[in-house]
């Protein structure tokens, strides 16, 4: 959901929030989460491998509702195994249940919403 915000949230959620790390491969370091979070808005699909839990791998997708605010994510979790071995398929899954569920929300444009741009903070050197 983070990937959908505006700057003036991201900058206020960085502030006030400490990372912290679950697994060797969480991300914890600014700079390294706004690239991430600009890889989801390219997407539209959030994916993380045992960033929380290990062997865990999840699919996520933004749900809008009709004023093209987030308001949900849906997440499909699996062993990092299976998930990798129907990687494509769990993609499209995801991204598929979140467009329907914006739909039913009253959202009606292209799905995710190409009028969000990508986070700006993590461009500069001194954003971690």
């Amino acid at each position: 959901m983070l990937a959908y915000q505006n700057d003036a949230f991201l900058e206020t959620y960085f502030a006030e929030t400490q990372l912290r790390a679950y697994t060797d491969k969480t991300l914890v370091r600014k700079d390294e989460i706004l690239a991430h979070l600009r890889e989801v808005r390219n997407s539209g699909v959030a994916e993380t491998r045992e960033e929380i839990v290990a062997g865990v791998m999840g699919f996520g997708a933004p749900i809008f509702d009709r004023n093209e605010r987030i308001l949900a994510a849906v997440l499909i979790a699996a062993p990092v195994d299976r998930a990798l071995a129907r990687r494509a398929k769990l993609i499209e899954l995801t991204r598929g249940a979140g467009s329907e569920m914006s739909q039913i929300l009253g959202y009606t444009g292209l799905y995710p919403p190409p009028t969000h741009q990508p986070p700006t903070q993590g461009r500069d050197r001194n954003s971690n």
